[in-house]
């Protein structure tokens, strides 16, 4: 029999919408924003169906663990000039994830890029090892469970436009926006 690991959730509010985070002892395994609590809320239960019992009560601002995963986002997304220093402590979150071989290459360079540098999906291909390869890593992008700690915000098309994004394009925006203006 499988044991059931226990989760932690938390949910806050921020300029692109309400956040819910879940982590286990081991790391964050997932963000997803909404448009409201209950929206973020619902975003978890959708992804993950399965751990709703050992999911405990959402914790919500201003009752964020100190040292947890939704305090340091939460942190870098109200940062500010203090952008690049918080955005080094979030760069290097534990995680929790089981990506495929490419996904945690692709994975691992995106947490590379710091706050206001972008890449093409192309340029990333060819970055960690395979080119031509674009539509793939837009795949991996697709497949991040941790938006904003796995910054997939920051992958772009090569012509410029913004490309996709799991939880919208005026959200995108919106973070790629911010992080210029402190950058």
């Amino acid at each position: 029999m499988k044991q059931i690991v226990p989760v932690h959730l938390c949910c806050f509010r921020s300029f692109i919408g309400w956040i819910i985070t879940a982590e286990t002892a081991r790391g964050l395994f997932f963000t997803g924003i909404g448009a409201d609590r209950e929206e973020a809320i619902s975003a978890f239960r959708t992804a993950f169906p399965h751990l709703s019992e050992a999911a405990g009560r959402v914790e919500t601002e201003p009752h964020l663990p100190a040292g947890s995963a939704a305090a340091l986002i939460k942190a870098y997304l109200e940062s500010g000039p203090r952008l690049r220093q918080v955005w080094q402590e979030l760069a290097v979150l534990p995680l929790d994830l089981e990506p495929t071989p490419f996904q945690k290459r692709v994975w691992q360079r995106m947490r590379q890029l710091v706050p206001g540098e972008t890449i093409s999906y192309g340029r990333l291909a060819r970055e960690c090892g395979s080119p031509g390869a674009a539509r793939a890593v837009g795949a991996a992008c697709a497949a991040n469970p941790v938006a904003i700690v796995i910054p997939c915000h920051r992958v772009i098309r090569s012509a410029g436009g913004l490309g996709g994004f799991g939880w919208g394009l005026e959200r995108k925006q919106a973070l790629l926006d911010w992080e210029r203006r402190f950058c």
